[in-house]
C-alpha cells in the first residue's frame, strides 16, 4: 500500500476515536502519529516501517493489528484469495483506483515471516527501533486469529461498511457541529441585528422629539418677532401719521404767517406812503404860510408870529409839533421801505422753499392727499 493510502486510512481511524497509541495520550503522540502515518511503508515481510523524530520504527502484523484494534478475523494470504477479489480489494485502498500490493496478516498454517532488517528511508538517523509481540502484549482474540479463505469477501465488505459508517457518522458529526455553530452564528447575528434596530429606532425617534421641540420653540419666537414687529409697524405708523399731521399743521400756520406777513407789508407800505403825502402836503402848507408873511412885509413884523400848528393825539393830551421833513429824511424813509420790501421777499422765498420741501414729503409718504384740505 502506498505511504498516501497509509495516512487517509490511519487518518480516518484518528476521526473514529483512535487514541493511547504506544501507551501515550493522544494531546503527547498526535505529532509523532502523524509524523509515522506520513513516512510508514509496509515490506515483503509484513512489518510496518516508519520514521518519527529521525528514528526507524518497525512494526510486525500482529503488534500493528493489536494496537490499531484492526479487524484481521478471517484475513488469509493473499495467494489464496481469487485474482478478481484482490484486484477489488486493492483498488478498495487506493485512491487511483489501481491495483497496489497489500499484505495480510498470514495464518498460523503459513510459515512465519524470516525478519530482515532494511536500512530507513530516512538519511537523519541510522538507529533503528524494533516492536515484536513481547514488546507489546497482544489480546487472546489476536493469537486466536485464523484465516478462513470463504470470509474474505465479507471481512472486506464488513471493513469497508464499519469505514463508510465511521465516515459518515463523523461526517454527521461534523454537519452536525456545523449546523449548531451556523444557527448559534444566525442567532447571534439576529439578536445584534434587534439591537441594532431598536438603537436605531431610539435614536431616531429621540432625533424626531428633539426636532419636534426645537420647531415648537421656533414657532413660538416666530410668533413673538411677529407680534413685535407687528407693534412696532404700527407704533411706527402712528409716529408717522403724528409727524404727517405736525408737517400738515406747520405749513398750514407757515401759509397764516405768510399772508399776515404779506398784509402788514402792505399796510406798512400804505402807511409810507400816506407820511410820504402827508409831509409833503404839510411842507407845501408851511412853505405857503410862510411866503404869505414875507409879502406882508416889515409894517406887519410888530404883529406877533403865528404858532406852528398842533395837533393833538387821540387818547392822550401831549401835543405833537409837525416839522417840515427834509428829502434826505424823505430818502431815508423810501430805502428803509425798500430794504424792509427786500427782506420781506427773501423770507417769502424761503418759506415758499420750506413749504415745497414738506409738500414733497408728504407726497411721498402718501399723506399729502389725506391732510391737504386740513
Amino acid at each position: 500500500m502506498e505511504d498516501t493510502d497509509l495516512v487517509q486510512m490511519f487518518e480516518s481511524h484518528i476521526a473514529t476515536g483512535l487514541k493511547n497509541f504506544l501507551g501515550c495520550p493522544t494531546v503527547f503522540n498526535e505529532d509523532a502519529l502523524t509524523e509515522f502515518f506520513a513516512n510508514s511503508s509496509v515490506r515483503e515481510d509484513g512489518l510496518v516501517v516508519s520514521t518519527v523524530n529521525g528514528v526507524s520504527v518497525e512494526i510486525s502484523e500482529e503488534v500493528f493489528a493489536a494496537t490499531f484494534e484492526l479487524p484481521v478475523e478471517g484475513l488469509t494470504d493473499l495467494s489464496d484469495v481469487p485474482k478478481n477479489l484482490v484486484f477489488d480489494a486493492r483498488s478498495l485502498f487506493s485512491i487511483s483506483k489501481e491495483q497496489e500490493q497489500l499484505y495480510c496478516v498470514e495464518s498460523p498454517e503459513s510459515p512465519p515471516p524470516i525478519p530482515q532488517q532494511q536500512e530507513s528511508s530516512s538519511s537523519s538517523s541510522d538507529s533503528q527501533m524494533n516492536f515484536d509481540t513481547n514488546d507489546f502484549p497482544l489480546d487472546d482474540t489476536t493469537e486466536a486469529q485464523t484465516s478462513l479463505p470463504a470470509a474474505t469477501d465479507e471481512a472486506i465488505d464488513d471493513l469497508r461498511a464499519f469505514l463508510l459508517q465511521r465516515i459518515d457518522d463523523s461526517n454527521s458529526a461534523i454537519l452536525s457541529k456545523l449546523h449548531t455553530l451556523e444557527r448559534g452564528l444566525r442567532d447571534s447575528m439576529h439578536d445584534q441585528d434587534d439591537n441594532a434596530r431598536k438603537l436605531i429606532n431610539s435614536v431616531c425617534q429621540d432625533a424626531h422629539t428633539i426636532g419636534d421641540v426645537q420647531k415648537i420653540h421656533l414657532n413660538d419666537v416666530k410668533k413673538i418677532v411677529l407680534a413685535q414687529g407687528v407693534t412696532a409697524g404700527a407704533d411706527s405708523l402712528e409716529i408717522r401719521k403724528a409727524i404727517n399731521a405736525v408737517d400738515a399743521k406747520i405749513l398750514f400756520l407757515d401759509g397764516q404767517v405768510a399772508t399776515i406777513r404779506n398784509e402788514h407789508l402792505e399796510f406798512q407800505a400804505r402807511i409810507s406812503a400816506d407820511l410820504l403825502s402827508l409831509s409833503t402836503k404839510i411842507g407845501d402848507i408851511v412853505a405857503y404860510i410862510r411866503s404869505g408873511d414875507a409879502k406882508k412885509g416889515e409894517g406887519s413884523s410888530s404883529r406877533r408870529p403865528l404858532p406852528n400848528p398842533v395837533h393833538h393825539s387821540e387818547g392822550t393830551g401831549d401835543a405833537v409839533r409837525l416839522t417840515k421833513p427834509t428829502q434826505a429824511d424823505i430818502d431815508n424813509a423810501n430805502r428803509a421801505i425798500l430794504e424792509r420790501m427786500r427782506n420781506e421777499d427773501s423770507l417769502r422765498a424761503e418759506r415758499e422753499r420750506d413749504r415745497a420741501r414738506r409738500e414733497r414729503r408728504l407726497s411721498r409718504s402718501g399723506a399729502y392727499k389725506r391732510r391737504r384740505g386740513f
